[in-house]
């Protein structure tokens, strides 16, 4: 079966539902409309071998998303509401961890696109010793349910490129976590239940196109990730810091010599004290509505630049109480108390039981802000 998935011509003569579903709902659920009663924006089977259904979700999902040029020197590079890395990944992941046994050949995977998140479902639990709390991180290891399949993708290079569908070294979901950190997206959720796993990346980014475009418009050459970041941050939310970006994993040291940078090319200007330094885009340059909702302005700057930057690590993904306080070089009892104000505010909440050694807290996304 492997190798019939794998580079056979048309697997599905044998296994009629080894195929992908893909479909586009035109609102926030499956039951929603759109204006001229459509049930769907677009509803696709994708079958072929693996490596020709991995490349056709990729080219469904191209043709539903929004793009952003962004140029890198002499080169540009689009990107979309979705990283391509990421997408690939979680397809390519679903793919080959798969339920491939004789009572689950009846499902295939499915790939629904709300306007608000990505959801993909493939049949199958975890296998193995991989916990549920571990997708995602360096601590998710390696195991593989369809061991000869994953050894045979492992050695297929995807269409047009040189890297393989698969590395089979544990690492995929890593990738993922880490390219969507990389343009301000919030790590993939997952649910998993005994017969389906269910990767879940929301569409709610700082860099989104949009913040893109608005960036492009400034002209400016040579900008790293970082600076993308900082520039959306001022954007989205009216200001960045250190402290924020730090947040989403950016070492302090760059951090503080991209904000540096941004001011010697007079984008962002500094306002407060050295301490409570905060930086801002120069008077005229407007500004967007929030991806990641700033915080109410105190005469406090200290503790507002510390509720900014606990609501950046929350987007980028740090959940935990100790998380964040490892993120941001805060004390456990400050993160907490900044915690409990967000909460208060309505803008963070907790996830599971409060007595839980392992609560963690998440931001409230409204569906105006999807």
């Amino acid at each position: 079966m492997a190798g019939l998935l794998t580079v056979g011509k048309y697997p599905q003569q044998f296994f009629p539902q080894l195929f992908i579903s893909f479909v586009v709902f035109p609102g926030r659920d499956r039951a929603s409309l759109g204006p001229s009663g459509e049930r769907f924006y677009d509803n696709l089977s994708l079958d072929g071998p693996i490596p020709d259904q991995l490349d056709a979700a990729i080219d469904a999902m191209r043709k539903h998303m929004s793009r952003a040029a962004i140029i890198h020197g002499i080169g540009r590079e689009d990107r979309y509401d979705y990283p391509i890395e990421a997408l690939r990944e979680v397809f390519a992941n679903a793919l080959l961890h798969r339920d491939y046994s004789p009572e689950s050949r009846g499902t295939q995977i499915q790939i629904e696109l709300f306007p608000d998140r990505l959801e993909v479902r493939s049949p199958g639990g975890l296998y193995g010793e991989v916990a549920a709390e571990s997708l995602g991180t360096d601590e998710g290891g390696s195991t593989s349910r369809n061991a000869t399949l994953a050894k045979l993708l492992s050695d297929m290079p995807v269409i047009g490129e040189k890297e393989t569908i698969v590395e089979n070294r544990g690492t995929g979901l890593v990738r993922v976590t880490a390219a969507l950190r990389a343009v301000g997206m919030s790590p993939p959720e997952f649910d998993v239940s005994p017969g389906h796993l269910t990767v879940t990346m929301q569409r709610t980014a700082l860099l989104s196109t949009q913040t893109m475009d608005r960036i492009n418009r400034l002209g400016l050459a040579g900008l790293s990730d970082t600076h993308h970041l900082a520039i959306a941050m001022m954007i989205n939310a009216g200001r960045t810091n250190v402290a924020m970006l730090k947040g989403w994993s950016v070492p302090g040291d760059e951090a503080r010599a991209v904000l540096k940078d941004l001011i010697d090319r007079r984008i962002a200007e500094i306002k407060g004290g050295r301490r409570y330094a905060s930086y801002h885009l120069v008077p005229g340059e407007p500004t967007m509505a929030a991806a990641i909702p700033s915080q109410t302005q105190s005469r406090q700057p200290g503790i507002d630049g510390q509720l900014d930057a606990v609501v950046q690590a929350l987007g980028a993904g740090h959940a935990l109480t100790s998380e964040i306080a490892s993120q941001l070089g805060l004390s456990h009892t400050t993160v907490w108390r900044r915690l409990r104000t967000l909460m208060e505010r309505g803008i963070v909440e907790r996830v599971g039981t409060q007595s839980s050694s392992k609560q963690s807290y998440r931001l409230i996304v409204r569906n105006e802000e999807a």
